[in-house]
Formats: C-alpha cells, structure tokens, sequence
C-alpha cells in the first residue's frame, strides 16, 4: 500500500519537463482576508486576497507494491467556519513511477469565512472497506483582518 509522502497549499506551481521535478510557490500557511461593505444593499461581504490556489499531494509506492496498481483517491478541503467538506476531484489513478503526484487547482471565491481550512487527501485500493483509506492532510488558517478604532470597512481602506 502507498506510503504518504507530502500534502501541501500553496498558491502557484511548476513541473520541470526534463526531470518531473516539482516546485511550489507561495506555500500558504495563513490568508488574511477583510470585510467591506457591498453596495447596494450594505451588507458587508468577505474579501478574500487569494482566490486561486493549488493542493498537491505525492504518494509512494512500497517496494511489495506492483508498478500499475490501480487506486481510488479523494481530495476534499474543509472550510470555515463549520467545516464544510467540499470534494474537488476524485477517481482511479495508476503508479506508472514509485511516485504519483495529485495536484488540484482551486477557483474561484468559495471561502466563507475565518478559521482553519484543512486539505485531505485519501487513497486506498480499490474495493477495499470504508476504514482503509490512508490519509495525509495540510492545514492553513483564514483570518479576518481587524480594522483599528474608527475605520470603517470601505474599497478605500480594504488596501
């Protein structure tokens, strides 16, 4: 069975062509975030500075693992503030090296609010019971910016 190797966040990345090497940029480790106020209706919104960020999980064979085996995966986020779990892919992936890298783009302004955020990444074989899954897990934290005294939230001072 697969061993985990790393799961992490972070807001941009790359793979050499030449030698599959991975490189992560902007790993996230906290995400500030400010209210404003949305006109019309003057209901303050969340803004949110990322918008756009990638989780990456690599896993690795054993050595009494077969080159091809066959595996189900799940990568979900948690989110803030009631830890709603959104899955944002699953399927069957296939060891074609000793390593298998997932990596899951994130779109879009889907973060509803301050607290932990946590990135799980499950695989197990396929058909195999519901207890398992072998899981590693990234974690960063979403915190709202408090204004000072006086400063009311407005696109004036969201910067």
């Amino acid at each position: 069975m697969p061993r985990p190797v790393y799961t992490l966040c972070c807001e941009s990345g790359a793979e050499d062509r030449l030698t599959g090497l991975a490189s992560h940029f902007r790993v996230i480790e906290t995400i500030t975030t400010r209210r404003f106020p949305r006109p019309p209706s003057g209901q303050a919104t969340l803004y949110v500075p990322v918008n756009e960020f990638q989780c990456v999980s690599v896993w690795e064979l054993l050595e009494t693992d077969q080159l091809e085996s066959e595996f189900e995966y799940i990568v979900s986020i948690f989110l803030p503030p009631d830890g709603f779990e959104h899955v944002a892919a699953q399927g069957v992936i296939r060891f074609p090296t000793r390593r298998y890298r997932i990596m899951i783009n994130f779109r879009g302004e889907f973060f509803r609010g301050p607290g932990p955020v946590r990135a799980v990444s499950r695989l197990r074989r396929i058909g195999a019971g519901e207890d398992s899954w072998i899981t590693q897990e990234y974690s960063f934290t979403i915190v709202e910016y408090e204004y000072p005294e006086g400063v009311e939230p407005s696109a004036e001072t969201l910067f």
